[in-house]
């Protein structure tokens, strides 16, 4: 889901007839706002091709989406009840983690059961993301203590 700057706005303007073909090869453009439905449309990409989502880091669609089924069972697999809350955090920068770990720490006083996932941005599995968390207390499952783990999966999966 691409931001549109001012800048790369008029970037884009001042090259349209290079930018504008490229754009009409998109299939699907995932945009916050109805505003910028008419900005991508005017360099090119097909309206009906344009769909506005809103910021899918932080508004709440609800519903739990069509893959929930398989989220609960990926995390039963590791250890955590299907019954459990999940804070889930991804794209996260330097700085948030800690933010989060206090925010977890304090909720985990209301539901003893919270679960804690990081994904930082980009997936960091080293010591500087494990030590900016370390408010959180040594991982107490095997949930927790797969996290760096998966991480490194992850980048080797998107790097292939």
């Amino acid at each position: 889901m691409p931001r549109l700057s001012p800048r790369s706005e008029r970037r884009f303007r001042r090259a349209r007839g290079l930018a504008g073909p490229i754009f009409r090869l998109i299939d699907v453009l995932a945009v916050q706002e109805p505003d910028d439905v008419a900005r991508w449309e005017s360099l090119g990409v097909d309206r009906t091709r344009i769909q506005v989502t809103g910021n899918t880091k932080f508004d709440y669609a609800g519903g739990g989406g069509g893959r929930a089924a398989e989220f609960r069972a990926l995390l039963r697999q590791r250890g955590v009840a299907d019954d459990a809350p999940v804070l889930l955090a991804g794209s996260t920068f330097p700085g948030e983690e800690l933010i989060l770990a206090r925010l977890y720490r304090e909720l985990r006083k209301r539901f003893p059961n919270l679960f804690l996932i990081l994904v930082p941005r980009p997936c960091r599995a080293d010591a500087r993301s494990a030590g900016r968390s370390a408010p959180i207390g040594p991982p107490r499952s095997a949930a927790q203590r797969g996290s760096i783990g998966a991480c490194r999966r992850a980048r080797r999966q998107y790097h292939r």
